[in-house]
């Protein structure tokens, strides 16, 4: 059963949290405009269990993996404990955002303040729950 986003918006206090992937949810890329590649008119907004097991936050990525840059292969690279730099052309090729769910990641949270005076999380790092897996030494 997938959980549903919360609709209220909750400031949670910056620093490094360890949060599990509830749901990912396809939707219009509210700032995609006409004649931007028809890739970029889709984005995934991930759902994110904190860590007191009740509240969640949002984390928005494209749909497209590969790009070392991206959101989203930087939650995957996160989620396989590897380094962006060590995903492989097979590990590209066998991502399933089903198979995300349920995974844990360490997310850092900053707080800014728009013009207005609100403050929102912005979401600065994902890195594996873990720590990146080290490859075994031969001897």
């Amino acid at each position: 059963m997938k959980a549903d986003i919360q609709k209220g918006y909750v400031l949670f206090p910056e620093g490094e949290h360890t949060v599990t992937i509830l749901n990912v949810n396809e939707q219009v890329n509210q700032y995609w405009k006409e004649g931007e590649s028809e890739a970029r008119k889709k984005r995934w907004e991930w759902a994110l269990e904190m860590p007191d097991g009740v509240s969640t936050t949002r984390f928005f990525t494209g749909t497209t993996i590969g790009n070392k840059k991206a959101n989203l292969t930087k939650l995957y690279a996160a989620v396989l404990g590897k380094k962006i730099a060590d995903l492989t052309d097979d590990d590209l090729k066998k991502f399933d955002s089903d198979d995300l769910i349920g995974k844990k990641v360490k997310i850092k949270i900053i707080n800014k303040e728009d013009d207005e005076g609100t403050e929102w999380n912005r979401i600065e790092t994902v890195k594996p729950a873990g720590g990146v897996k080290k490859d075994k030494m031969p001897f």
